[in-house]
Parts: structure tokens; C-alpha cells; sequence
């Protein structure tokens, strides 16, 4: 949550931007102008927009973002792992699929005796359609199958799991594996990694049509080179301004391909900072794009 809450005024603007307009966040802040590309940018064909306004200026609080302009804030990221825990709350126990299907369908029905305009029911009717929750009551990884990407958001299984990252995966993915290897007593950063990285056969085992083949071998390629960067700069700007030049996914990562920036750069901040929680947070903020949801995996693995 406090990753989240950090990242969340400069989601989806550039590093450089960033840089410019903030220099090293640290602090929260409340909401404010985002720059969303790049006019002289030199990576401004790498940002998440290649075309659209220079200046985005929130005037009302979006239902997939924070609904507060207020500093600390969080977002959806936070709001679907709370969904998460109170299902386990709820059962007591290990939450299959169907039954965690069955709950948000229950919470999504309660969300309509909300107004019409309330931003809980707004987020909860257009992040839970019946689909949706269809493919998560018939996914095999109950905390992972929200569009077969939020691979990273599952780090709660970690917790229902301690100390058992394979049974912690089957349930929320690689974070969720990390997170459960994190908890053991003789748990180290390059075991943690290892963890999530073994965790590859969670990635949805799809090809994309722009180009990208199989993604569980595309995921391990960007864990290994994201920590071989991460190894080589020892800084957390240098391994920024590394990871733009030649690691980007050059789309929105609210794909398929969303694992294939986001965990490596939550896993290479960690290691740079040898597991030290607040540097990690820190260093994901600072990087930009989706950076709420990086701080958010990279703070969970770290704070455990």
C-alpha cells in the first residue's frame, strides 16, 4: 500500500519526466500534473503514449486510481489485494477459484446498492464483469487470472503460504512465490529472486500478435537480464536509465506482456538494494510507467 500510495501521482509518466518535474521522489505528495510523454524526450517512442495530450491534469478522482487527491492515496493495486484477504478472512482457509469467484460476485452485488456515481461501485462493476470473474472461477491460479495478467498482484497467497513458494505460485503467482520464499528464516535477496523466477511457469503461456513468442521464456530472459544490469549499475538511476534503453515493453503493459517489465524492475530494485524495504520503494516510485504497481510487488516481497 505505501508503494502504491507513493507512485501513484506519477503513474504512467516517463522517468525523465519525472526527473524534470520532481527530481527524486521520496515523499508523498498529493495528486498533481503528470507530463505522460515527451515532446523532446529522447525515449518518448518507449512511453506508454505516442500520441495525446503533453499535460494530464486529474480534475476528479478516477475509479481505477486514487480516489482522494490527498498524499497517500492508494490505488486499485491495493484495493483488489484487500479483496483478497478478506476472501481468505472469509473462508478461514485456502480459497479455490470458484470461491473467490462466488465473493467478488457478492461484493460486486453489494457495490450496486451504492449511488450510481460512487467510485467503489464504478471500480468494482467495471473491474469484476461477469467474464471476468468467470475466467478467474475457472483459472487454475485463483489470485492471478484477472485477464491472465495480474500475475504480480497475488503476493497475499505468500502470506496464506509461508515459507512454500510452490504452493504459494499454484495460488497468486511469482510475486505471491516470492513473498512465501521471503518469510523463511534463511531466506536470501538471490533466493527471493530465484523464487520468483522459477514461478515462470505462472505467466500465461501465450504468443501475442505483436511479436513476442512464449512468455515464460521471454519472462526468465528479462528476470536474468534485469538482474544482470541490476548487477553490473549497483545504482538504481544508472539500472533506470539502463532498463529504458533497451528494456521496455514498447506498448501498455496492461496486456499480456505485463509481467515482462514490471517484475524485473521490482526484482532488480530489490537486489540492488539488497532487500532493504524503503530504497526498494523508493528506487520502483522513481522509475516511472506503471510504477505504483512495481513499488506495490517490490514492497510487498521486501517488507516480508
Amino acid at each position: 500500500a505505501v508503494g502504491d500510495a507513493l507512485g501513484a501521482p506519477f503513474e504512467e509518466m516517463n522517468y525523465f519526466k519525472i526527473q524534470e518535474k520532481f527530481g527524486w521522489v521520496t515523499e508523498m505528495v498529493p495528486s498533481t500534473e503528470r507530463v505522460l510523454n515527451g515532446g523532446s524526450n529522447p525515449y518518448y517512442n518507449l512511453n506508454m503514449y505516442e500520441a495525446g495530450p503533453i499535460h494530464q491534469k486529474w480534475t476528479d478522482p478516477h475509479p481505477f486510481g486514487q480516489w482522494t487527491f490527498g498524499a497517500g492515496a492508494w490505488t486499485d493495486d491495493t484495493r483488489y489485494r484487500i479483496l483478497v484477504y478478506r476472501a481468505i478472512l472469509e473462508k478461514g482457509r485456502r480459497v479455490t477459484s470458484k470461491e473467490f469467484a462466488e465473493y467478488l460476485e457478492h461484493r460486486v452485488q453489494r457495490s450496486k446498492e451504492q449511488p450510481e456515481d460512487s467510485l467503489e461501485r464504478r471500480w468494482m462493476t467495471d473491474m469484476f464483469k461477469f467474464s471476468v470473474i468467470a475466467d478467474i472461477a475457472n483459472s487454475p491460479i485463483p489470485f492471478a487470472s484477472v485477464f491472465e495478467i495480474i500475475t504480480g498482484w497475488g503476493g497475499p497467497a505468500g502470506i496464506l503460504h509461508p515459507f512454500n513458494p510452490f504452493e504459494a505460485a499454484r495460488d497468486g503467482g511469482v510475486t505471491a512465490a516470492a513473498v512465501a520464499e521471503a518469510m523463511k528464516p534463511n531466506a536470501t535477496v538471490d533466493s527471493i529472486i530465484e523464487a520468483a523466477r522459477d514461478s515462470f511457469w505462472t505467466i500465461p503461456g501465450s504468443y501475442s500478435k505483436e511479436g513476442i513468442g512464449f512468455l515464460q521464456n521471454e519472462y526468465v530472459k528479462r528476470i536474468d537480464k534485469a538482474i544482470d544490469k541490476a548487477r553490473k549499475t549497483k545504482d538504481m538511476k544508472k539500472f533506470i536509465e539502463s532498463f529504458y534503453e533497451d528494456s521496455l515493453v514498447t506498448y501498455s503493459p496492461w496486456n499480456l506482456l505485463y509481467p515482462l517489465e514490471i517484475i524485473p524492475v521490482a526484482l532488480g530494485m530489490f537486489y540492488i538494494n539488497e532487500g532493504d524495504y524503503k530504497q526498494t520503494v523508493i528506487g520502483c516510485v522513481n522509475f516511472g510507467r506503471d510504477n505504483e504497481t512495481i513499488a506495490a510487488i517490490a514492497g510487498e516481497i521486501a517488507g516480508a
